[in-house]
Order: structure tokens, then C-alpha cells, then sequence
């Protein structure tokens, strides 16, 4: 994990070290396994695909947090963290989609009064940013998930959808805002800081 993140708890980041492994997984043979519904009898099997459908069903389980700091809050985070992780070495195809549900927290209301969506949602798009912040830009300069109408209220349904620049720039912005609210907790401060700063790097020349 980088400097710029060593002040954060490691659980909420997630850890490299399992990317290490699934990409270790990838690089191992196909297996030939008995299937009757295949035409030969056999299918390709492989590690990677276990891991990744487990991966899959774990996220469908994992329920909105019901208060802060709650084993859903600390699930979200680390799920969020590790997929970052893949995404940096292209292991997971589906993360751009994921991550762009996450970002969607930062375009909520102004007037933020929950305060699980502030201290909990909008920390998981902090994570995104902070470990994979090249890559997020990279997809918004690329117009990835252009197809995607996910918003929340703030960014308005005339605007570009999917990742673009205008909206890497709106998200900059929301970041600025929800960073001194005085619902936010010290964690939070931090988490949307490093982001910012992780941002500021993607776009120096």
C-alpha cells in the first residue's frame, strides 16, 4: 500500500496481496472436467473462474450498512478495495461498472443528513480513487460504461452518462464540498483529502 494512504486503516483499503494471488491463478492450465451437459462430455475449468463467480456471490450478499462501522460498512470497503486492486491489473473485467455505482455517492443531494450514506457510501468511492485513481481517469477519458445511465440526483440526465471528464471534474468538486461537513468524521476528512490529492496527480501533465 503507498504513503499516501499509510494514515488509513488497512481493512478499508484492502490488501494487494490477494490481487497477487488471483493473478497467479490466471496463469494456470485449463482443467478438463466431466460435464454431461457439454456435447464431448468435458468442459474447461479453471481456478480463476471459481474465484471470480465467488467474488461475484459474495458482492450480491453483501447488505446496504445499517450504521457506521458495521460489518456491512467494513464488508463494502473491503470489497471495494480488493476490486480496485484487480482493476489495476486487469483481473476483473465487470469493475468498471462497479466502480461507477460507488462514485454515484458523490452525486447526491447537497444537503447530505445521512449519516451513513456520508461516513460509509461516499468512503467506498474515496477507495476506488485512492488505489486506482490513474485508472478511473483513464476510463474517463476513454468514455467507459458510456451506455450506463447510473446517476444520482445531482448529475442531471442531459449530462454525459458512464465515466467522462466533466464528470471526473464534478466528482472533484463534490469532494471539496462533503470533505468540512460537520457530520463527517475524521476518517472521513482524510479519506476524501488523500482522495483529492490522488486526483490532483491524474491530471498534472
Amino acid at each position: 500500500m503507498g504513503d499516501d494512504v499509510s494514515h488509513c486503516a488497512s481493512a478499508t483499503l484492502g490488501r494487494g496481496t490477494h490481487a497477487t494471488v488471483l493473478q497467479a491463478v490466471r496463469s494456470l492450465p485449463k482443467v478438463r472436467v466431466e460435464d454431461e451437459d457439454q456435447e464431448d462430455g468435458y468442459k474447461d475449468w479453471s481456478l480463476k473462474g471459481y474465484l471470480l463467480y465467488g467474488l461475484d456471490e459474495r458482492w450480491r450478499q453483501t447488505r446496504t450498512p445499517e450504521e457506521l462501522g458495521d460489518k456491512w460498512d467494513l464488508k463494502h470497503r473491503n470489497l471495494n478495495g480488493l476490486l480496485a486492486h484487480f482493476a489495476n491489473r486487469g483481473i476483473y473485467s465487470p469493475w468498471d461498472w462497479v466502480a461507477l455505482r460507488s462514485m454515484v455517492s458523490l452525486e447526491t443531494h447537497k444537503r447530505i443528513g445521512h449519516k451513513v450514506l456520508l461516513n460509509a457510501a461516499i468512503p467506498n468511492a474515496t477507495v476506488w480513487i485512492i488505489l486506482s485513481a490513474p485508472t478511473l481517469y483513464t476510463a474517463c477519458r476513454e468514455r467507459k460504461c458510456a451506455d450506463k445511465e447510473t446517476r444520482g440526483q445531482l448529475w442531471k440526465a442531459d449530462q454525459l452518462q458512464g465515466f467522462s471528464i466533466p464528470r471526473w471534474k464534478f466528482w472533484r468538486h463534490r469532494l471539496e464540498e462533503v470533505k468540512g461537513h460537520p457530520d463527517g468524521t475524521e476518517e472521513f476528512r482524510e479519506l476524501c483529502q488523500t482522495a483529492l490529492d490522488a486526483m490532483d496527480r491524474c491530471e498534472k501533465p
